[in-house]
């Protein structure tokens, strides 16, 4: 499957975001 750019940074952005908040819910939850 081809994913044209814009759909690709999307997903880059998605994905980035989901993971700065599990990192910022894991620091929550230590401490």
């Amino acid at each position: 499957m081809i994913l044209s750019s814009s759909s690709k940074l999307f997903i880059n952005l998605t994905t980035r975001s989901i993971a700065s908040r599990d990192k910022r819910a894991s620091l929550n939850f230590k401490s």
